[in-house]
């Protein structure tokens, strides 16, 4: 299994593809960043203010994004696109900075790596390691996709959602990397996330219980929230609430 985690200045959150089983570095203590602006030697961290579909993918309003510096000091910062990723900015568009742990978040990664800490001592594996880790990120975050639409259908158009814009979105958005071998597959049916039960989630998770050595075909066109199974490595499998969204 990849360390899902990227391992760079901003560890909580990041996910890196490399072909180690150390996933659990994903919840090594924060880097104290101040209240300098996240401007590193691969780029600089900004909030985007106004959606830029056609740029890298697509960059929408709220989401952080690295990007070189050049092009934030020329362009987006001047034509107001985004804003330099300080805490100053996180509070004044009142977005929540996703490197930095409140004290709650930290109380629960403490628990979380003590007790995945024991089990390891009592002989867990690296793979099932590695997806607790990955289900205890997933837990409470919702994969957020925009689109545009139709107005005489209200269906996606053009384009559509399927197992790729997944993968691409959980590493430009939520920072995980899947390998090749790392498999999603999605559930066409609508749900409501505020609505799911551990027993609805496990049944939508066995229901698209796959064999098949890649990435499933089903696409969306129609709005709203759904889930998705990550296959990790060692066959286990974590959950991803996503929604399609309208730009």
């Amino acid at each position: 299994m990849s360390n899902l985690f990227r391992n760079t200045t901003r560890p909580f959150l990041r996910l890196q593809q490399t072909k180690t089983t150390s996933t659990c570095r994903a919840f090594a203590s924060k880097a104290s960043r101040a209240s300098k602006t996240k401007n590193h030697a691969k780029g600089t961290h900004i909030i985007v203010t106004t959606d830029i579909p056609d740029h890298n993918g697509g960059m929408y309003k709220h989401e952080v994004h690295t990007v070189k510096s050049g092009f934030a000091r020329n362009y987006l910062i001047p034509e107001k696109l985004a804003l330099y990723a300080t805490p100053a900015n996180f509070e004044r568009l009142g977005v929540k900075d996703p490197d930095v742990e409140t004290v709650e978040e930290r109380r629960l990664r403490q628990e979380e790596e003590e007790r995945l800490a024991k089990e390891s001592s009592e002989g867990g594996g690296e793979d099932a390691k590695a997806a607790d880790f990955l289900s205890y990120y997933l837990r409470n975050k919702v994969l957020k996709i925009h689109r545009n639409v139709d107005p005489s259908t209200n269906l996606v158009f053009p384009g559509l959602v399927n197992a790729t814009n997944i993968r691409q979105k959980l590493s430009k958005q939520l920072k995980i990397d899947l390998d090749d071998d790392e498999l999603i597959h999605i559930s066409a049916t609508p749900v409501i996330h505020s609505e799911l039960t551990e027993e609805d989630t496990e049944k939508i998770m066995k229901k698209l219980n796959e064999s098949v050595g890649n990435d499933c075909g089903v696409t969306l066109k129609v709005l709203g929230e759904y889930v998705a199974r990550i296959t990790l490595s060692g066959d286990y499998a974590v959950p991803l609430k996503f929604a399609v969204l309208k730009r």
